[in-house]
């Protein structure tokens, strides 16, 4: 028998249910907003406070060297966490802005005249996502213009600083030779960043592209 029309009061329920969920997303998406910003400037506070810490016991030969050993770690350890859970926000808020794009698309689909409010982009595009919000979208380098690459540059150059002064303070190689290896390992951890947040957002198109089909 074929399929009989979706009954009109069908349709209102349907269209209050995505209403609802299209509030909840967004809300969710302001709740992880103001977690980034909270973890990255409770990250760049600690290392501005570490570094103005260590200012200070650069004036005592003795001191410098027992305190960095203990700032360097703590504010590395501090890092990463904060750059894994960036970087699974910027994860989230792009799942969030997806499931939002599909219901605009709905929305979109309800009269004729609703054409003028909701472009007719394709829905799981990342292009149509950032024309959503009026940013012109940058397809192999978007992912550097997150909080979670801020913080893992930040984070990956007190790694290289960290690894200069502990070959020349403790292994008493040679100035330049330890400022080009923390120059190395600073951009080595920058690079493993990048991998990472690519590697994530290709995870995210690859189920978002399987939830579509």
């Amino acid at each position: 028998m074929p399929d009989e029309p979706e009954a009109p009061e069908d349709d209102s329920r349907l269209l209050t249910a995505l209403t609802t969920e299209h509030f909840a997303l967004q809300s969710m998406r302001s709740t992880i907003t103001g977690e980034s910003g909270s973890r990255a400037a409770l990250y760049i506070g600690a290392l501005s406070s570490a570094l103005v810490a260590l200012a200070f016991s650069g004036q005592f030969e003795d001191a410098f060297a027992p305190f960095a050993a203990a700032v360097f770690p703590a504010i590395l350890v501090l890092g990463v966490f904060t750059y894994v859970r960036l970087a699974e926000i910027s994860v989230e808020d792009l799942h969030y802005l997806h499931q939002i794009q599909r219901i605009r698309g709905y929305y979109r689909g309800l009269s004729p005249r609703a054409a003028a409010y909701f472009p007719n982009e394709e829905l799981r595009s990342d292009q149509a996502l950032f024309a959503a919000m009026a940013i012109k979208p940058r397809q192999r380098f978007q992912f550097l213009y997150t909080a979670a690459s801020m913080v893992g540059a930040i984070n990956s150059i007190v790694a290289g600083v960290g690894a200069a002064l502990l070959l020349d303070g403790a292994f008493d190689v040679a100035r330049g030779a330890s400022i080009a290896v923390g120059i190395v390992v600073a951009l080595a951890a920058m690079a493993l960043h990048g991998v990472d947040e690519v590697r994530r957002f290709a995870r995210l198109h690859a189920t978002e592209d399987t939830g579509a089909a």
